[in-house]
C-alpha cells in the first residue's frame, strides 16, 4: 500500500483582512534555517516520526489530551486534523523553553510513488506545488497574523525512514518505510513567554488532478489554547534572535496517508 500525507493547519481572519500588524519577526524562525543542528526540513521529518509514533495519534485528538505524548527535546510539535474534521480547539500545556513547530499544509509520500511519478520525492514536490497556494494559508499568534508565509516552504532534502505503529491516525499498515519524503509549509516559533497564548492556524488546498488520483479541495481550522509554564529549574528562556538561526544555517485536509497516499 502506498501513502500520501497532506498536513494542514488553520489560520485566522485578521491575516486576510489586514487588520493587525504582523507578528514580531523575532517570534518566528526564518524559513530554511538551521535549529539545534538540523534544518527545518529535517525537523519536519522528525515531526512525522512523532506524529506516527502512537495511535490513536495527534491528528484525531479533539481536545489536546494526547498532545504531550512522546514529546522530547528542544522542539514541541503541534498537529493539524484529519480530513473533514472541521474546526478543532485543543488545550495544551508546554514549557517556556520549547520551540514550537507545526505544518500549515504538507504532503508526505512513502511506500513507493503513484503511477505517473518516478519516485516519492518527485510526487511529494508535485503535490505541494500544485495543491498549496501560500495565499490560502494563514496563521495567527494571540490574534496577530504571521507575515510572509510563502517563505516557509520546507522539504525533507533526502529520503528518510519512517516507522508507523498500529492504529495510527493515517490508517496505514504498521511497519517501516525507507522512502518517505515530505514537502510543504511549516512554522517554527521561538519559545513563548509563560502565560496563556492562542495559536490559530489552517488553510485551504487547491484541487489537483494527479493522473492516478484526484486531490479534492480541503480545509483545516485548528485553534490551540497554549498554557505556557516555566520550565523546571529555571525561568523563561530567552528566544534566540532570528538572525542567529540564519547565521547558523546560512494538518490534513489534514492528514491522510494515501494507502500509498496520505493527506492531513
Amino acid at each position: 500500500m502506498r501513502s500520501r500525507l497532506q498536513g494542514l493547519l488553520g489560520f485566522g481572519l485578521l491575516l486576510s483582512l489586514g487588520l493587525a500588524q504582523p507578528v514580531n519577526a523575532a517570534t518566528i524562525v526564518p524559513g530554511q534555517s538551521t535549529v539545534d543542528g538540523q534544518t527545518l526540513g529535517q525537523w519536519s521529518n522528525d515531526w512525522f516520526k512523532w506524529a506516527l509514533s502512537y495511535g490513536p495519534g495527534p491528528f484525531s485528538d479533539t481536545d489536546g489530551s494526547r498532545a504531550n505524548i512522546n514529546q522530547a527535546g528542544p522542539v514541541f510539535y503541534l498537529a493539524g486534523t484529519g480530513a473533514g474534521a472541521g474546526p478543532v480547539t485543543r488545550n495544551i500545556t508546554v514549557t517556556d523553553d520549547k520551540l514550537i513547530y507545526f505544518p500549515l499544509i504538507n504532503w508526505l509520500v512513502a511506500n513507493g510513488p503513484d503511477a505517473g511519478f518516478p519516485d516519492t520525492k518527485t510526487e511529494a514536490i508535485a503535490l505541494a506545488t500544485n495543491t498549496i497556494n501560500p495565499a490560502n494559508l494563514f496563521a495567527t499568534i494571540d490574534g496577530t497574523p504571521v507575515a510572509n508565509l510563502a517563505s516557509h516552504r520546507e522539504d525533507s532534502g533526502s529520503l528518510f525512514t519512517l516507522t508507523m505503529v498500529n492504529n495510527n491516525d493515517f490508517g496505514f499498515p504498521a511497519g517501516t518505510y525507507t522512502d518517505a519524503y515530505e514537502d510543504g509549509y511549516w512554522l517554527m516559533v521561538n519559545p513563548l513567554s509563560a502565560g496563556q497564548h492562542t495559536l490559530h492556524f489552517g488553510g485551504t488546498g487547491t484541487p489537483f488532478n494527479a493522473g492516478a488520483f484526484q486531490v479534492d479541495p480541503f480545509a483545516i481550522d485548528v485553534t490551540v489554547n497554549l498554557n505556557v509554564v516555566a520550565a523546571p529549574g529555571g525561568g523563561t528562556a530567552a528566544p534566540l534572535p532570528a538572525g542567529l538561526f540564519c547565521g547558523l544555517a546560512c494538518l490534513v485536509p489534514a492528514l491522510g496517508l494515501r494507502r500509498k497516499f496520505c493527506k492531513k
